[in-house]
């Protein structure tokens, strides 16, 4: 009797956590069939981040597309690329740069509704090749030799841009004594400024906008620097929808985020934006066909095994 007892209460925990699998947890997939949720997505390895920002997007379009809208986040665009090849409903809503959409639009037909004001109240980047002050450098020309400090590898406003400009300029990226990546204006600025690069790129939103000072906060730090040269403008973020979007939820989305999503100072910020506004179709194509011109990419940061 004693042994019997004892097998109840081992089984005991075991019955209930079934019964609430089956009888509790189950409870919400059961009704969410016939509702299948609406997916947003971005590219960016931080899903806590993708969160904070998509978050509270996400809560307003469920409401005004009486259905749930998740969201999730790719590591990449050739990883969006390979779920929507898999299945053209997969992701309904995308927000990428404009070498993302470029890329991610080659294989599956994408529907862009709207474009980022940045900061700088412009649908477009330029990227600034900057120096110090006191540097002989003067143009492009002149980098030969030279340490150089891109912004992150494959970015659009810090690294595609300034390859256009570099192959305009018949300066190719192998003349250059060193290559380096970082991953903003600002971490690009204090390379310059230690000595651990002769120039770098900042995006011409941060120049305009930055409040970056020196160690005594006498300056800006861009006072300590000078313009040799810009790159072409690049298009902002956009937000895409797939073929998976009827008409209806289109005029929605376009809706929201060129006019609903604009009086909402807070969640712009999290965006980097000012407003979303239509895109320029003609001007995002254009970007693509400049894009696929590019060739001959520095080779790739390399992660140095911990000692």
């Amino acid at each position: 009797m004693l042994r019997q007892n004892k097998k109840w209460k081992l089984a005991l925990p075991l019955l209930v956590v079934t019964g609430l699998l089956f009888c509790g947890c189950t409870h919400g997939p059961i009704k969410t069939i016939g509702h299948k949720p609406f997916v947003m997505t971005t590219v960016g390895c931080n899903y806590f981040n993708a969160m904070l920002r998509f978050g509270p997007v996400a809560d307003d379009l469920s409401k005004i597309l009486a259905k749930p809208v998740r969201v999730s986040c790719d590591w990449d665009a050739q990883s969006i690329q390979v779920h929507l090849r898999d299945r053209a409903d997969y992701y309904n809503l995308l927000y990428l740069n404009p070498v993302d959409y470029c890329l991610v639009s080659k294989t599956s037909p994408l529907r862009p509704i709207a474009v980022r004001t940045n900061l700088n109240n412009s649908t477009s980047e330029v990227g600034l090749i900057v120096v110090p002050k006191d540097s002989p450098i003067r143009s492009v020309s002149d980098l030969r030799g030279k340490r150089f400090a891109f912004g992150p590898y494959k970015s659009a406003y810090q690294f595609y841009n300034v390859l256009e400009l570099f192959k305009a300029s018949k300066m190719p990226t192998a003349m250059l004594k060193d290559v380096s990546y970082c991953n903003d204006s600002l971490s690009a600025v204090r390379k310059i400024l230690l000595n651990w690069a002769d120039a770098g790129v900042v995006t011409e939103t941060w120049w305009k906008t930055t409040k970056d000072k020196t160690l005594d906060f006498s300056r800006l730090l861009k006072d300590d620097l000078r313009i040799i040269a810009k790159t072409k403008p690049t298009p902002e973020y956009v937000w895409a929808v797939t073929g998976s979007v009827d008409a209806g939820q289109v005029k929605e989305l376009t809706s929201f985020l060129t006019g609903t999503i604009n009086g909402k100072s807070k969640l712009l910020a999290g965006f980097g934006a000012s407003k979303f506004t239509p895109v320029n179709l003609k001007a995002l194509s254009a970007y693509c066909r400049r894009l696929a011109k590019i060739k001959n990419l520095p080779a790739k940061p390399i992660l140095m095994p911990l000692k």
